[in-house]
């Protein structure tokens, strides 16, 4: 699943013995969302799987490392497809709860979405990207991605290049909750930035404080709170 293909990623990136560059990730799909694999079209059986890793299909791809706080101690840890800050944290944590209590459909993570929506608020967040103050308001989610999928199929960075450098960071400002739900089909189809609300920026570092704090999900797993760094490493793994 994306979690673990994030741990997987994060082991790779801290051990010192070997270049990140030198080992190489063989994914056979069995998670619930499976959004890093959409990126590249890796197939979602079994056998087909199996069979593009033994014709040596491969690639480099950006890696990004952030930095958060937990315990009131600040941590560090490894994205290899998409951070989410705010409401996409929220959903998570839903989304994650009703699995660990063992529900199981296709239509959890959009459950948690609708369930979510009618409980969480907007934040006042600064983002800074690449030194550069270009948010200071009331937002009400930010995703930071490396790829374009997350939460099961959403396209939140419908332009996003896994090896050119760049953080794709959309944000969506202070919006009611009747605006999102009835603008939640743009999240699938990849007509996001249509939502006059949502804005797109890129940059290589990325630094977001906020008041209160707010939560952040790395590739479908809960990390902590802000405040929070992302930096680029430029074709990493």
């Amino acid at each position: 699943g994306d979690g673990e293909l994030q741990a997987v990623a994060s082991g790779i990136m801290v051990e010192p013995r070997v270049a990140s560059t030198d080992v190489l990730r063989a994914v056979i799909a069995c998670g619930t969302g499976n959004d890093w694999i959409r990126m590249y079209g890796i197939p979602r059986t079994y056998t087909d799987s199996i069979r593009a890793i033994v014709d040596g299909h491969s690639f480099l791809q950006d890696i990004g490392r952030i930095s958060y706080y937990k315990s009131n101690f600040q941590q560090q840890r490894y994205m290899a497809n998409v951070a989410g800050i705010g409401f996409d944290a929220a959903v998570n944590r839903k989304y994650n709860r009703l699995k660990e209590e063992g529900k199981k459909s296709k239509w959890l993570y959009i459950w948690s979405a609708f369930k979510s929506v009618l409980r969480y608020h907007s934040t006042g967040v600064k983002m800074w990207i690449d030194d550069r103050l270009v948010i200071n308001e009331l937002v009400y989610s930010a995703t930071i991605g490396i790829g374009k999928y997350n939460g099961g199929g959403m396209i939140q960075m419908p332009d996003a290049v896994a090896d050119d450098g760049l953080f794709d960071v959309t944000v969506i400002r202070r919006i009611s909750r009747m605006g999102v739900l009835m603008r939640f089909r743009k999240l699938y189809n990849g007509k996001i930035y249509n939502i006059k609300k949502v804005s797109l920026s890129r940059g290589r570092k990325i630094r977001i404080a906020s008041s209160p704090e707010i939560r952040v999900e790395v590739d479908g797993e809960a990390l902590g709170y802000s405040p929070f760094e992302f930096e680029m490493l430029d074709r990493a793994i």
